[in-house]
Formats: C-alpha cells, sequence, structure tokens
C-alpha cells in the first residue's frame, strides 16, 4: 500500500474542515482598514471593507472571519446586520479571553434600533465585542433574537457585550423577550458583559421574554453590575404566563460583580414575582455572586434550581438563599 503523507498546510486544511461549522459553504473576509467592498471578498488579501457587503454576498452556512478593527452597523440605512442561517461570524485573531480586537457597533445616530438581529437558526459568534455608542431616550438594545420568528441554536463565545455607560429609558445588551417566539437552545460561554453603570435608568444584561428560553446555556461569563443605585440585572425573566417556556435553562460557573462603590445592591438573576415553581425548572449552580444584594437569585419558587452558590459575606462567603 503507497504511504500517504500531508504537509503542514494540507494538515492545518483538514484540521479546519473538520471543525468548522461552515465546512460546506465559503468563507469570507472583512478588513475595515485595508479592505475594499470592490474586492471579491473570498481571500485575506482582497477582503471586504465592511460587514454589510459580507452580509449580502455571503450564503447560509458560510464563515465570515473579520480582521482586528472597528465595524459601524448603520441600521437606519442597511436595516441591523442580521447573518444568514448557519453563519459564523468570528475574529482572525482569537481572544483567548481577553478583549476581542473585533469591535461592532451600531451608526452615531441610530438610536433606537438594534444592530444585530437574529431571526434565523444556527448563527455562531465568536470573539467579537458588541459595543453602544449613541444614546436614545425611547431604548437601546445590542442583540435582538427571535423577535420576528422562534431562533435555535445562536451560540456566543468569548464574545463582549459593553453597554458602554450609554443612557437610555430601557438599555438591554440581548433581548429574548418577544411575547410568542421562543428562543431554544442559545448559549453564552465565556463571555463578559460590562459598561452597566447608568445612573437613571435600569441596565439589563439579557432579558428573556414571554416565549422564553428552553436549553438556555449561560456558562463561564462575567457579569459586571456597575449600577451603583442597585437597578442593574444580570438575566431578567419576565413572566411567561404558562409554565415550562424556559425548561432546562442552565445558569452556571459564572462570575457577578456588584457595583464599584462596593454597595452590594446588584440583584444579578431576577425572576417575575408572578412566575410559579414549573416555570422556573432549570439549573443554577456554582456561581459567584461578588458584592451583589445578599439576595442574588430571586423568588423562593428557584430554590429547587439554586444549587451551590456562594454570595459574599462578612465570613467571606456563604451559600446563597433565594427570597419570596
Amino acid at each position: 500500500m503507497p504511504r500517504v503523507t500531508f504537509n503542514r498546510r494540507e494538515a492545518v486544511q483538514i484540521d479546519n474542515l473538520h471543525v468548522s461549522p461552515g465546512v460546506f459553504g465559503r468563507t469570507w473576509y472583512i478588513d475595515s482598514t485595508n479592505g475594499s467592498n470592490s474586492n471579491t471578498g473570498l481571500d485575506p488579501n482582497s477582503a471586504f471593507a465592511d460587514v454589510a457587503q459580507a452580509r449580502s454576498s455571503s450564503n447560509a452556512g458560510d464563515t465570515v472571519v473579520l480582521a482586528p478593527g472597528s465595524y459601524t452597523v448603520d441600521v437606519g440605512t442597511d436595516g441591523g446586520m442580521a447573518p444568514k442561517a448557519d453563519q459564523t461570524w468570528m475574529a482572525a485573531v482569537p481572544s483567548y479571553c481577553g478583549a476581542p480586537n473585533v469591535i461592532i457597533t451600531q451608526d452615531a445616530d441610530d438610536n433606537v434600533a438594534s444592530p444585530i438581529i437574529l431571526d434565523v437558526d444556527g448563527v455562531i459568534f465568536k470573539d467579537i465585542e458588541f459595543r453602544l455608542v449613541a444614546g436614545g431616550t425611547t431604548a437601546l438594545y445590542l442583540v435582538d433574537i427571535s423577535q420576528t420568528t422562534a431562533v435555535r441554536g445562536a451560540v456566543f463565545k468569548d464574545c463582549w457585550f459593553n453597554m458602554n455607560s450609554v443612557e437610555a429609558a430601557d438599555t438591554f445588551a440581548v433581548r429574548l423577550n418577544d411575547a410568542t417566539n421562543a428562543s431554544t437552545g442559545i448559549v453564552f460561554a465565556g463571555c463578559r458583559f460590562i459598561g452597566g453603570d447608568l445612573t437613571t435608568n435600569q441596565t439589563v444584561y439579557i432579558q428573556i421574554g414571554v416565549g422564553g428560553a428552553p436549553d438556555l446555556l449561560i456558562e463561564h461569563c462575567t457579569f459586571a453590575l456597575q449600577s451603583a443605585d442597585g437597578d442593574a440585572r444580570a438575566i431578567k425573566f419576565l413572566d411567561p404566563g404558562a409554565s415550562g417556556k424556559s425548561y432546562a435553562h442552565t445558569i452556571r460557573f459564572n462570575t457577578f460583580i456588584g457595583p464599584m462603590d462596593g454597595g452590594g445592591d446588584a440583584a444579578p438573576i431576577e425572576y417575575a414575582t408572578a412566575m410559579t415553581d414549573n416555570e422556573l425548572v432549570g439549573a443554577i449552580h456554582d456561581n459567584i455572586f461578588a458584592n451583589c444584594t445578599a439576595v442574588s437569585i430571586t423568588q423562593d419558587e428557584a430554590s429547587g434550581s439554586a444549587v451551590n452558590n456562594y454570595v459574599n459575606s462578612a465570613a467571606g462567603g456563604a451559600l446563597v438563599d433565594v427570597t419570596a
């Protein structure tokens, strides 16, 4: 039998095909500094310049690779960045859990709409920072999921959600809060949520609404609850109005850090007071609540889901309890 050999480059290519979710799709490149929308976009040396061009040129299942830099999404003109099904959007240079070198923002005049809209299944984001840059009197959101249809399987890996101290009446990093549509199997892994230090209005990093988020997974994330007036929320569940809408949600191995004044007045995980036991069936375990309120998980009904979480205390930490 003849001996088969591979050089290093071929081995890397084969490995990339093995792990890439877009194995049957094309790979597109964006470079905000050196790219041009007149390029082909199919080679790093012929990269597009902006997100809109990559979005319009690519197809479902493709991978989009972003060079280090800042990318502006003009919501007013383009309607926001709306990836196609099963696409992967990833930084060319991994962050390795540090600050991403790819930043996506909305245009400065887009003071209401969300720059990132996910209404398709299977989208993956890796090593990207989403950052607010504009203020608004009504509402500001970074990422909208399932606002017009149910979504399955969106993943955010090693991403940052930066509220950037932007003040608005409603300020959310991620909304999964439609009154009808469920967001199933959404994953936040190794992400950081920062910049929520509003002094007038409430910052909510992840809001889950009536449609619910069954099989939600939030793990190894850090939530900086910087607001000193006690109204910061890391994860907020609205009352779904029927049982089981967010069944089997898992929140584990996360760090929740209270305001910089050390006041201990941030409530990390909030469930609507009207929710019942059957609407809170999940697993909340091995999380740390530092400089947060002693009641870091609201609602006694969550006690069946909360196991082995720790909150700050004079003794240096105590198992957290829940309360009505």
